[in-house]
């Protein structure tokens, strides 16, 4: 059911005070799915079973593992191994050990190890955050593998502190006692003890070793100091790989979504054991004590202490998901353009999310957009916060006329295509616990703390969002939001956060501004951090509190779900004096721009 609701608006008297709300009545009619509200003794209630539309359907895909940047030195070293050399006439599973050895890369920059940290050996280059191959992250070639693996573990010893991890992984060929680290050069177990040997005794040493036989090495490695050893198979036993089927490609996901190194052993060799004839023969060991014994009950208790890098991560989320921003891109059309994607940042909440998806509110209609997962973002990677991109591709005929897009399509009263009016749009962020968010719904409660959680999260698993959108010569306010956009009683402060595309010329200052005559700001932004995909997280403080109940926000704000129609714009300007509002998603003559 529709009905009209009240208004307030959100403003700003000198630098962070609230202006007293004033109700007015709205001329279009609000939908109750975009409505949260707060009642005068701050229990929240949920929304309303909503009669708006839900369009459409689509399936999230998942991508790979993410990448984190830390201080270096600050978690250990990591010596990561091709084993077999790069001529396909010798060595038909490079293609497999060269894929796994980047995903390790990307696992250990996740777990808190820096590029500076990880000694990488292989004929070829890891990838950077973009997915391209990195020549500066390759330490070795393996050209001269003896000098080489010698040179590492040295600098690696040098560097290694008391009480950090030390790493190996090696992928690749190997017979019993013996690694296959090129056709002419063989690393033999005896000589891989004497390495190890090198690294301090008061620091952690995991070593993982993913070829056939590679458990034959158990009885060299056995009486190490601090020292997990887990191996692809036993001594007997060839190690297969098929795709990213395989004992590494298992024990990876694992190690991601921050489990210890017994849970993910246990789930790696539970995957071989269930699958076909090729690997029921395969039987991974693991030695935790260092006592030449594997596969105990010691061994699955002491690794279940172990996690790969940092430690068990924690975070801070909300007891919901949130939708923190969201928006269109590019905001700037061509009249030739005929697609865009509806983009939005959603931060996950205690619970695993189960659906993101676009709404609009279509009356007698129930579509909806299941929007696509395509991956991260960092937010503030020293507490662990990253916010998951999700997206939506809408295709269109190409455009007759220009000027605003919710006007020309939805006949909208204003240029904001988000929010509770009739044909506006509204994202969804939905939790396996059937806790939902509604952007841009902000709302002000007793019911949302801050929790800590032992876990990585979905972030975790996901890599870099890289996608690069398109540039115009003006710069373009891609999404924009609140955080927190469901704020306790309890937080401190209320930031807006903006992603910003650069156009022709140099930002020149991104504000929030308030829906008045003269467009008054509300608030500066400040740049924060330069996106993977090269767009500018920009982020201003609008309020600060003292972590107590504030009656005069509670007065203003039992009810905020019309942050774009009736609060504000984010305006970017540029040197050259180009602007652009958000949320105004306009066609006009805005063709592709580049600076290379």
């Amino acid at each position: 059911m529709c009905s009209n609701l009240l208004k307030y608006h959100l403003s700003v008297i000198g630098v962070l005070m609230l202006l007293i709300a004033v109700p007015q009545s709205v001329q279009a009619a609000q939908c109750d799915a975009n409505t949260v509200v707060l009642s005068d003794d701050l229990n929240e209630t949920q929304p309303e079973k909503s009669t708006c539309a839900a369009i459409g359907t689509r399936r999230s895909d998942l991508v790979p593992p993410s990448t984190a940047i830390r201080e270096p030195g600050k978690v250990g070293q990591a010596i990561i191994v091709v084993a077999g050399g790069a001529r396909p006439e010798y060595n038909q599973v490079f293609s497999s050990s060269n894929k796994l050895a980047r995903q390790m890369y990307s696992l250990l920059t996740l777990r808190g190890f820096t590029h500076d940290d990880i000694h990488y050996m292989n004929p070829y280059p890891p990838a950077n955050d973009d997915g391209y191959l990195e020549p500066s992250y390759q330490d070795y070639d393996l050209k001269e593998p003896e000098s080489q693996l010698t040179e590492a573990f040295d600098l690696a010893a040098s560097r290694l502190k008391s009480g950090q991890q030390f790493v190996f992984y090696l992928h690749g060929h190997a017979e019993p006692n013996y690694f296959q680290i090129k056709e002419d050069y063989s690393l033999e177990a005896q000589y891989f003890s004497a390495l190890l040997d090198k690294i301090p005794v008061d620091v952690q040493q995991v070593i993982i070793l993913d070829t056939c036989y590679s458990g034959s090495f158990m009885d060299e490695l056995q009486g190490g100091n601090n020292r997990i050893v887990v191996t692809s198979s036993d001594d007997k036993t060839d190690s297969w790989v098929a795709d990213d089927a395989g004992f590494s490609g298992f024990l990876f996901p694992e190690l991601r979504r921050d489990q210890s190194f017994n849970e993910a052993f246990q789930y790696a060799t539970d995957k071989l054991n269930r699958l076909g004839k090729q690997f029921t023969k395969q039987q991974p060991w693991l030695d935790a004590d260092s006592d030449g014994q594997v596969n105990t009950s010691e061994d699955y208790k002491r690794a279940a202490e172990i996690y790969l890098g940092a430690g068990r991560l924690t975070r801070e989320v909300k007891n919901y998901p949130q939708v923190l921003m969201a928006g269109f891109d590019p905001m700037l059309l061509d009249k030739v353009d005929t697609q865009l994607r509806i983009v939005a940042v959603v931060e996950e909440g205690d619970n695993e999310l189960q659906q993101v998806a676009l709404r609009q509110n279509i009356k007698g209609s129930t579509y909806s957009f299941v929007m696509t997962l395509r991956g991260k973002i960092p937010l503030d990677e020293t507490t662990n916060r990253y916010g998951l991109v999700y997206e939506f591709e809408y295709l269109f005929p190409a455009f007759k006329k220009s000027g605003p897009l919710a006007k020309q399509w939805f006949d909208l009263p204003s240029y904001n295509l988000f929010g509770g009016l009739l044909n506006q749009f509204y994202i969804l962020a939905r939790d396996n616990a059937r806790q939902i968010h509604y952007y841009p719904t902000w709302s002000y409660t007793r019911t949302s703390p801050n929790l800590e959680v032992q876990t990585a999260g979905l972030a975790a698993t996901q890599d870099n969002y890289v996608t690069k959108g398109l540039r115009r010569q003006s710069p373009q306010v891609i999404m924009a939001g609140l955080s927190p956009m469901k704020m306790d009683v309890t937080d401190h402060e209320l930031k807006v956060m903006a992603i910003v595309r650069a156009g022709a010329s140099q930002i020149e200052s991104v504000t929030l501004n308030a829906l008045d005559a003269a467009e008054t700001v509300a608030v500066a932004l400040n740049k924060v951090i330069a996106l993977p995909n090269g767009d500018l997280l920009y982020e201003g403080v609008l309020l600060k509190t003292d972590g107590q109940p504030q009656e005069n926000l509670l007065k203003n704000y039992k009810r905020y779900d019309k942050i774009w129609n009736e609060g504000f714009t984010v305006i970017v300007r540029d040197q050259a004096g180009q602007a652009h509002r958000f949320p105004d998603l306009k066609v006009g003559d805005f063709p592709q721009w580049s600076d290379e």
